[in-house]
């Protein structure tokens, strides 16, 4: 699938598809980190959509031409929000496709005893 940019396109329309862009890239690195199950991808999906629609849905006439420095800082930090939200909703639970560690092996240290100290008798 081509993205193709119109002519009646402005710079900030491209900046929106290169923030989408940039928020699959978050996802990815993310997932490869520390692994995202199946909900943490579709809640950074969602919110990348839905940061994206509202970003578009309004007049294109009341639109800057592109974005300000401002702007982008915040479109920025919009992204890196998107790639939390993936970690907060796929929470403590490993990914689906993760082996998980046998219990059985893990080695439990017991508590030690407690040593016996001998005092020293005084030497008069």
């Amino acid at each position: 699938m081509a993205i193709s940019i119109s002519a009646t396109s402005t710079v900030f329309d491209r900046e929106l598809a290169v923030a989408g862009a940039v928020q699959l890239a978050v996802l990815g690195i993310v997932s490869a980190a520390v692994g995202l199950s199946p909900l943490g991808w579709v809640a950074g999906l969602v919110f990348a959509l839905v940061t994206g629609l509202l970003l578009v849905s309004h007049d294109a006439a009341g639109r800057a031409r592109a974005a300000g420095a401002a702007n982008q800082v915040t479109l920025a930090r919009a992204t890196l929000v998107g790639g939390v939200t993936a970690l907060v909703a796929a929470g403590d639970r490993p990914p689906a496709a993760a082996p998980r560690e046998d219990s059985s092996r893990v080695r439990r240290l017991a508590p030690s005893r407690p040593t016996r100290t001998r005092r020293r008798k005084a030497i008069s």
